[in-house]
């Protein structure tokens, strides 16, 4: 049921999120990061955000079958065109990443999925 795909979701989620801070160090993978369109109030919460020399790099994990929200499908559609100019970060876990809001680039949002677990 969905107490089940709920509890996979957490597990997988943390277990991502504990493998890349081994990676990438703790201070440099930031979650829950919230980016907004412009001017609206649709927005996504992007799981897991790697800063890696410079870079940037979008995790979003997903277990079962979860779906993309709708907000959540249009600001990763966004976000995969590039279109830094529609899109803000907001909140406290952004500015974790990007202390000056100006720096904020969009890039693909990878979804790292599982389907192996029963």
């Amino acid at each position: 049921g969905s107490i089940k795909n709920h509890i996979i979701g957490e597990m997988w989620d943390k277990a991502n999120v504990t493998a890349y801070r081994k990676v990438f160090g703790k201070d440099n993978v930031i979650t829950q990061v919230t980016i907004r369109i412009k001017g609206t109030d649709m927005e996504a919460v992007v799981d897991a955000v790697i800063k890696e020399n410079g870079k940037v790099l979008f995790k979003e994990f997903k277990s079962g079958d979860a779906m993309l929200s709708p907000a959540q499908k249009k600001v990763y559609e966004l976000m995969g065109q590039g279109k830094t100019d529609l899109l803000e970060p907001i909140g406290e876990k952004a500015r974790q990443v990007w202390p000056d809001s100006t720096k904020f680039k969009a890039n693909t949002v990878e979804i790292v999925s599982e389907t192996s677990i029963p």
